[in-house]
Parts: structure tokens; sequence; C-alpha cells
């Protein structure tokens, strides 16, 4: 445990339930979580860009305002945010050397110790507000240490994490649902049958106002200009209607934008001061990579189109097709390079992508849980030619291969999409 970076490793490895050694660890710093008003969302699919939205609502009605996410794409600083801004390199390792020996005493997970170095920041930095992303699961995750949020919410469940959170939507729903707490409103975007019930059960125990997206509040798209990267959308909420922008392509980011949109006014019931005729100021310089990230690069005096999105399990790669479908770069098949951890469906989310696919360029992850090319091959094998398979060793070398295709997706790993994003950013697509 001598850098953070090693213990981050461990992620997958020290995974242990129980909210026991968290409350310990934070008890003894003053239970910082206890004086913050926080917003808690659990869900399978679209919990962090709801976070980043609900986060950049906030902020643009004048509160100091942290946000807690994961996991990071590019750098871990990206993990712990205040009022737009990831926390410095230089402080986030500085907490970990003042903290790491109380953590270890209290046996802390690498999840477990960042989100209680969060919860120590937001307090120390005076945030008003913090929006909380869960790890995974709910009723034992980290970040459920919290008491009375001023509004929980639950995004769309599906299937992931099914070692951990059960083989049903009505298990993993389960999991999820403990986050719920009572009398708290809850904003739920849950649409499979199974999973809904679940939460409106445990709503209804808890005595927690349910506002649910397509029965008490929508989206619809106006329209989406591809090329500018965002898209006109109407809102139909809990008390409010307008139509905005948001900077986010796809169905899905309008489902995730209506859910912020519905815990903002909850929020806002909750004595917080919010102007919604200013959301489309608030939201234009919003960004968030790796989700559906149309990203324009030139190459040799011309231009190529990447579109980069880390689905990593059915339901994100359902929706990643649903959008690269009505996308201007839907109307032919196309090439996709592809990777993925080896705990995750990659059956079924290469069979969701196999349909808008003429070749594939597939690359191991920088992870331990990385599918070997070997694996990934003989899946693409169910659906494609040999000749239309390509293996790289790295997403460096995935990514030259693909240069000599105008239009390329990347997906099926926020980590493959992390490592992209930095190459792209050191000029290795030239």
């Amino acid at each position: 445990m001598d850098t953070l970076e090693q213990w981050q490793h461990r992620e997958y490895t020290g995974m242990k339930p129980g909210l026991e050694r968290i409350r310990r660890f934070l008890n003894s710093h003053g239970n910082p979580q206890r004086r913050l008003n926080c917003v808690h969302i659990a869900g399978t699919n679209g919990k962090g860009s709801t976070a980043r939205i609900l986060a950049a609502i906030l902020q643009g009605a004048g509160y100091k305002t942290g946000l807690y996410l994961s996991p990071h794409i590019c750098d871990i600083t990206e993990r712990i945010w205040l009022n737009g801004r990831n926390i410095g390199s230089d402080e986030l390792q500085a907490m970990f050397t003042r903290y790491r020996k109380q953590a270890k005493d209290c046996g802390l997970t690498f999840f477990e110790f960042m989100t209680g170095l969060a919860f120590i920041y937001f307090d120390r930095m005076g945030a008003e507000l913090a929006v909380l992303e869960t790890g995974l699961g709910g009723s034992f995750d980290a970040t459920n240490v919290i008491h009375k949020p001023v509004v929980t919410v639950i995004t769309d469940i599906d299937f992931d994490h099914r070692h951990l959170l059960g083989n049903t939507l009505a298990e993993i729903a389960g999991e999820k649902a403990g986050i719920i707490k009572k009398w708290r409103p809850l904003i739920s975007g849950v649409k499979r049958p199974a999973a809904a019930a679940v939460i409106r059960r445990q709503a209804n125990i808890k005595g927690a106002p349910l506002f649910e997206l397509d029965r008490d509040f929508k989206a619809g798209n106006i329209r989406t200009l591809w090329m500018k990267k965002y898209q006109l959308v109407n809102y139909n909420g809990i008390n409010e209607s307008f139509s905005f922008r948001l900077p986010l392509l796809g169905e899905f980011q309008q489902r995730n934008g209506a859910m912020a949109l519905a815990a903002a006014e909850c929020v806002a019931d909750n004595g917080f001061k919010i102007n919604f005729e200013n959301i489309n100021k608030t939201l234009e310089a919003m960004r968030w990579e790796g989700r559906f990230d149309v990203r324009f690069v030139p190459v040799r005096g011309q231009r190529r189109t990447l579109v980069l999105d880390g689905a990593h399990n059915p339901g994100a790669m359902r929706a990643f097709v649903n959008t690269w479908k009505k996308s201007p770069w839907g109307k032919r098949k196309q090439t996709f390079i592809f990777g993925m951890l080896r705990d995750k469906d990659a059956y079924a989310a290469a069979r969701e992508l196999s349909p808008l696919a003429g070749s594939v360029i597939i690359t191991p992850v920088a992870s331990s849980r990385s599918m070997t090319t070997n694996d990934l091959r003989q899946l693409w094998e169910r659906w494609l030619e040999p000749e239309n398979i390509t293996s790289a060793r790295s997403a460096e070398e995935a990514l030259r291969i693909s240069r000599g295709h105008r239009i390329t997706g990347v997906t099926g790993s926020l980590y493959l999409v992390g490592e992209i994003i930095r190459l792209l950013a050191g000029g290795k697509q030239k």
C-alpha cells in the first residue's frame, strides 16, 4: 500500500461486504458525511451521467457542489470533483499520505478509502451539496453511510456484476434499493417490470415519495445536431416544464437528463433555490467523456470520426447501438475497436453490437481482468468471417490499425475508452 495507484489495482481483489469499516474510519474523523447535503445515485447504467448533469445544475444555481464518481476514465482525480474541477493530484496524494495509516488500521478497500477521502474533502472545502454515485449495488456500498439524503435516484437496472449482486433483476434491484431512505424523495428511471416492482415496494415500505420516469416526469427529443454534439430536449417534469439544450447524445442521455432535472426539482423543494430558466446556460459548457463521445480527428489532411462509448454490459451496449443506428454513421456497417473485461457478459454485449459491425479490431484492455485477443477472436467469429477480425496487441496498435477507416467506434470497456482518450490527447492518432 505504498501508493494510491497500487491500492487502486486491488479494487476488485479487495472487495468486502459491509459498512462497518468505512463507518469506523469516518467516525474517527468526525463523521464529515453527516454535515453534507447529499444526493445519492445508484443504478446499473446512467448513474454517472445523471450525477454529472445534476452536479452541473446545482453548481449553476450558485451552490458549491461536490461530485463523487467511479470508476475514472483517464486519471484517478476524476473521482472527486468540486465545482466542476477534479481534485488536484498533489492534494489527493497529500490526503492519501495523511489518512492511509488510519485507513489501513480500519481495513478499508480502495473504494472505501476513496469514498472516505471524498467525504472529508467535501466537508473541508465547504461543499453545500454533494452528488454521490455508488460504486456498485447500494445496500453495502461505501457511499451508503449517509442517513438523510436530500433525494435519492435509482437509474435503469440491468444485468451486471451478477456474482456480487444476484442473478435476477429482482435481486439486483433489491441491492440497489438499499439506498432508499425513510421519507426521503426517490427518483426512479427503472424500466424493467421485475426491477421496478422491487423499487416501488421498497419505496412504499420506507414511506419514500416516489417519482417515476415516464409516469411522473418525462423527456423527449426535439432534434439532434450530431455534428455539433448536442440535442434539444423537451422536459415535462414534476412541477416544471421547458425545453433545453443537452450537450450529450442519445435517447439514454435524454432519460438521464430527465432524472437529473427531476432530482433538481426535489432539491429545490427542500429549500434550495434553483432557477430552471438558466438550464441552457448551466449545461452548455458541460462535457462528459466516453459516453457516445464523438471526436473529429485530423489525420494526414483528412478528418476521421471516432465515437467512444464505454458500454460494458448488455444494457449499456443496447443503448449505444440504438443511438448509433439513429446517427449519421449508422447507415452502413462500420469498424469497431472492441475490448472487454473477462468478468463482463461479453457474449451478450458483442451480440448487441454485431449487426453494426462490418469489421472489428480486437484488443486487450490495460487491466489484469482483460479478455485475451484469442478469447475475443473466438467470440467474434460467431458473427464475422476471420478476415474481418483484426487482432491488436494494445489500444495504441488498434488505434493505428484503424487509421484507414473514416469512421470507427470504440466500445466494450471504460478502461479501453480511457486508453484511447489518453492516446488522442498525446497525438498518437496521427
